[in-house]
This record gives C-alpha cells, sequence and structure tokens, in this order.
C-alpha cells in the first residue's frame, strides 16, 4: 500500500506539527523479540491523541521498509484509518493504555475499556452525515489495533522502533466540493501539506536482538587419518552477560542428519564433532547449519548461519 505523500499526491510534505501523535504502542501478539535487519510481524495496538482541539478523519501510515521519513517517502507502507465512526456518543470506544515497565527496559500495556475495533469518535454527523471517517476529540485517546509488517530496527535503548506518519484535517467536511466526504481510506489523508506528524514510534515490548552467528571451517586430518573439520562459531552478542546456547545440525541428502546442542557461553571452538552416528558416515556431502540462541530476562534472539559441501572422507 502506498506511502503518505504518495496516497495524498502531495511532495516535500512539512510532518512536523505535534496535533496528533501516537502517545502510546505496544504488540499486542506473542512476538517480544527480533534479529535487527530482519522483518517483523506486529499485532500493533496505538494510542492516539489529539492534543489541540478536535481533528478529523485521522489516517495512519506505518513503513513497511527501512529508511529516515519511510513512512512519508517510502515505496509501501502498512496504512489504516479510525473505523468505523459513531454519531452515538455513549457508544464511541476509544479506551485508553496504561503501561508498566518490566524488566530489560522493556514494558507490558493493559487496554482499559476497549474492544479492538471501535466505534470511534465522528465529529461531522450534523455537518456531512455521509461522512464515515474517525476522528479524535481534544485530550481523548483512542485505540487503533491492527496488523503490519515492518523491519526490525532498534531505538536508542534496544527496543523496536516503527516509522509512522499520522494525517489529520483541521476543518470538518460538508459534503461540497471543497470539503468532501470522507467515506474511505482513500479520503483518510492530509488536508495539506502541514497536517501531518511523522516520527519514529517506539514499540516498547519487543526488544531487537543484534546476536549474530557464522562459522570457520577448517579442514585437518585426525589421529586415525580420517578427515574431520574444526568448526569455529563466530558469536556476536546483543548483551555480553547473555546466555547462549548452540546447536549443529550435520544434515545430508542420503544418509540422514544429527544434531548436537551446546552451550557457548565460553565456547571459542568446537572440535573433531563424531559424525558417526546412525545413517551419517563418511565421503558424503553435509549441509551445516549452526545456530546460537541468546537468551535474557526471558527473551530469547537466534542468528543462524549456514554453509554447504562439508566432505567428510577418510585418508
Amino acid at each position: 500500500t502506498a506511502c503518505m505523500e504518495t496516497a495524498a499526491n502531495i511532495t516535500g510534505a512539512v510532518c512536523t506539527a505535534n496535533d496528533v501523535r501516537v502517545s502510546k504502542a505496544y504488540n499486542g501478539n506473542a512476538i517480544r523479540s527480533c534479529s535487527n535487519g530482519e522483518s517483523v510481524n506486529l499485532t500493533l495496538v496505538a494510542e492516539l491523541i489529539a492534543g489541540s482541539k478536535e481533528r478529523y478523519d485521522i489516517g495512519i501510515f506505518v513503513a513497511e521498509g527501512s529508511g529516515e521519513n519511510a513512512a512519508k517517502t517510502g515505496d509501501s507502507c502498512t496504512r489504516t484509518f479510525l473505523t468505523p465512526a459513531s454519531c452515538n456518543l455513549t457508544a464511541v470506544n476509544s479506551g485508553e493504555l496504561n503501561c508498566t515497565e518490566i524488566a530489560n527496559g522493556t514494558t507490558e500495556c493493559d487496554v482499559i475499556s476497549f474492544t479492538a475495533g471501535g466505534p470511534f469518535f465522528n465529529a461531522e454527523c450534523d455537518d456531512d452525515p455521509d461522512d464515515i471517517c474517525g476522528d479524535l476529540q481534544q485530550d481523548i485517546p483512542a485505540i487503533r489495533v491492527f496488523n503490519a509488517i515492518v523491519p526490525c530496527e532498534s531505538d536508542a535503548e534496544g527496543l523496536l522502533k516503527i516509522n509512522v506518519c499520522l494525517s489529520w484535517d483541521n476543518n470538518k467536511s460538508d459534503g461540497g466540493t471543497v470539503k468532501p466526504s470522507c467515506i474511505d481510506i482513500d479520503q483518510a489523508v492530509p488536508g495539506t501539506k502541514s497536517k501531518c506528524n511523522c516520527e519514529d514510534v517506539t514499540i516498547g515490548n519487543v526488544v531487537v536482538c543484534d546476536v549474530s552467528a557464522s562459522i570457520t571451517t577448517n579442514p585437518f586430518c585426525s589421529d586415525d587419518g580420517s578427515s574431520q573439520y574444526e568448526l569455529t562459531p563466530n558469536i556476536t552478542l546483543s548483551e555480553d552477560d547473555a546466555e547462549v546456547t548452540c546447536e549443529w545440525t550435520f544434515e545430508s541428502t542420503t544418509n540422514g542428519n544429527q544434531t548436537y546442542e551446546r552451550n557457548c557461553s565460553e565456547v571459542v571452538n568446537v572440535r573433531n564433532i563424531d559424525l558417526t552416528g546412525d545413517g551419517v558416515s563418511a565421503d558424503d556431502n553435509y549441509f551445516v547449519t549452526f545456530t546460537a540462541t541468546e537468551t535474557k530476562d526471558g527473551v530469547s534472539c537466534s542468528s543462524t548461519s549456514t554453509i554447504t559441501d562439508v566432505v567428510l572422507s577418510t585418508k
């Protein structure tokens, strides 16, 4: 889906106004970590608030790619708006987030008085009955829940950050040519080039992991004359004092596989791995997978490295 400038058919938007902002956000599914540089699937729970008077026809753009201002000028965004909207104020289900800091600097949030899906506040019922796009009352939060695939990128504290643009109009619609009705997501765009706010938003309950794993190989002959491989795992951790476990898998397309689990907190080299188990034999090509998993404060992150055509042969 198009990002904000493309969706609004504008260029040079100046999105520094703070009229509407994401005041809090967290991930509502089970994911609590991601590996730096990969993509992560989120169920975003975002609390929106208008700090200066009512704002109308709110649009939300979340960048699916990396880069500064990606939600404004990027190629691909997750896009949504406040729908459905209700003219019955007693039915409006805006909600509020209550967030608490837990271990490792992360936060977990509870949703107060809210069921996902609205309905949201509609300020234009009398002026424009055809308008169906949700609006924001001043200083009254509204929660929007939606799915997004975002790049795993870290803020300064090691938590997931996403790039978000919010758009709005300062004026109510009246159904005319100058102020047309907002009848679907295509009209939930900035009223002018300055009616937007683009910034990075921290997802406080998802940790970005920077653990990386690679393999260095060095063939050598063992005492019995058979060919073996010295396999050196190269591990870079996000946290120096984290626990690390390593798993090696040697898979042959013809003779089966073996898996070895090792604690790698202090390991530098893994030598002379015995590949004489059932289904594993010499004179064959192996696909070797090395996975390092880092765990700290209940959060686990993994990185995998693979090499192909490791040949074991007798000499």
